[in-house]
């Protein structure tokens, strides 16, 4: 993961803020906005999996709007399974009323170590099953949990990301 190399993709390309100026105006609208949004994350995510410079011309259509939409049913089931997968760390829950001092204030924030385990869990496997999506066009393949875990075996920086997060926690 190149965050430099992230940055310069977008605004290398000549007419970056062209392709981006109805992206930002379409963000505005309610309820059709995030889909949309979503939709073009999406499809520019797909093109940097292929290795094509630039960014996807934004389309007000229906195929942007599904992209979108099956997007963020992969990110609510992504933290569905979160949840499932770190329901035996429920019962360790502390009450989120009590102040405990040796705690950082991010764990205070998100309610406690088991919903911060939960939020950082859900975001990585959210954004692995986006990726998969992205490149395979399937969201059945998205959630498949070999393919997941091959995803994540051969992508050390994520297991750092996440080791790195946690412990800083």
């Amino acid at each position: 993961m190149d965050i430099r190399q992230a940055v310069r993709a977008i605004v290398a390309h000549p007419g970056w803020l062209a392709s981006l100026a109805p992206v930002m105006f379409i963000a505005w609208l309610p309820l059709l906005g995030p889909l949309l949004l979503a939709g073009y994350q999406q499809q520019a995510l797909a093109q940097a999996i292929r290795h094509q410079e630039g960014l996807p011309a934004f389309r007000f259509d229906f195929a942007t709007l599904r992209l979108g939409l099956i997007s963020q049913i992969l990110v609510a089931l992504s933290g569905i399974v979160a949840g499932l997968l770190a329901l035996p760390l429920w019962s360790l829950g502390h009450d989120p009323t009590s102040v405990d001092l040796t705690a950082t204030a991010l764990v205070q924030a998100l309610a406690g170590p088991t919903h911060l385990t939960v939020t950082l869990l859900s975001a990585t496997i959210a954004s692995l099953c986006l990726v998969r999506y992205a490149a395979s066009g399937s969201a059945r393949s998205a959630m498949d949990p070999a393919m997941l875990w091959s995803f994540l075996r051969s992508e050390p920086s994520l297991w750092i990301a996440t080791a790195v997060t946690g412990f800083v926690i």
